[in-house]
């Protein structure tokens, strides 16, 4: 999911500066930039969300084309709604493990995009091995570019997260959020 983030920053970053760049731009973190995912609960815990943010990220982009990648590892449970003692690393265990991130056999996800412009942005999103079309909306806001993008996760072959026999689980989509820094 945090590679998500960040190749979708990316993307962003290329289609909104809205300027032809001769050379190659890099995207890194910085302090001030955010690269996450939301995640609605349903069932008892309806209202509530997970939210997840990835904090190791790269890319590069230029006139014509953008690679973004994240570091699914680097994912980080900023969940405010107060989960019980511990539940926090469990989340985060259970968002890297098999069922939906697979981090041990998928370590990053990837966007990728060769068509940029101001705008929605199109391009393939590649989580869990699996490659799909993306659409990213895009807007520069001072020194930064922010955008989103809602995606099923079962489309990657994502399960949907169930716990207390149904009652607590998922929607079957994420928000992607960014808000990075133009080099």
């Amino acid at each position: 999911m945090r590679t998500l983030t960040v190749i979708m920053a990316g993307f962003a970053l290329v289609a909104v500066s809205g300027r032809a760049r001769a050379a190659e731009s890099r995207i890194v973190p910085a302090p001030d930039a955010v690269f996450e995912l939301e995640i609605d609960k349903t069932g008892l815990l309806s209202g509530k969300k997970h939210v997840f943010r990835f904090e190791r990220y790269q890319g590069r982009f230029d006139e014509t084309s953008v690679s973004f990648s994240v570091e699914a590892n680097s994912l980080k449970v900023l969940d405010d709604w107060k989960p019980a003692s511990g539940a926090l690393a469990k989340i985060r265990e259970v968002t890297l493990g098999k069922d939906v991130l697979d981090a041990a056999r998928f370590p990053e996800i990837r966007f990728e995009a060769s068509a940029l412009g101001e705008g929605p942005v199109t391009g393939q999103l590649t989580v869990r091995g699996v490659a799909k079309p993306c659409v990213v909306t895009v807007q520069r806001s001072g020194a930064f570019i922010e955008g989103m993008a809602v995606v099923k996760y079962s489309a990657f072959g994502i399960k949907e997260q169930k716990a207390a026999l149904g009652t607590i689980g998922t929607k079957d989509e994420m928000r992607v959020r960014f808000r990075l820094r133009v080099p």
